[in-house]
């Protein structure tokens, strides 16, 4: 099962031109996704947080370099 971090090696090729009029992806566990956006330009996947999680984990990583500075 992907996790967060992985990275997949679709394809290689010297040159890469065009793009996919669709994509039909695995779905992944809670909270992961595929980023896409570089597999046309270099036929690479990389599991992601979904943005909703990043953004919560941002958040969370925020409040924690906050506290520390005030302590």
């Amino acid at each position: 099962m992907p996790a967060f971090g992985d990275t997949f090696d679709v394809f290689n090729a010297g040159q890469i031109s065009g793009s996919f009029s669709q994509l039909d992806l695995a779905t992944l566990s809670s909270g992961l996704s595929f980023d896409t956006s570089q597999l046309e330009t270099a036929g690479v996947l990389t599991v992601v947080p979904e943005p909703a999680t990043a953004a919560v984990l941002g958040m969370l990583g925020a409040a924690g370099l906050l506290r520390r500075r005030r302590a």
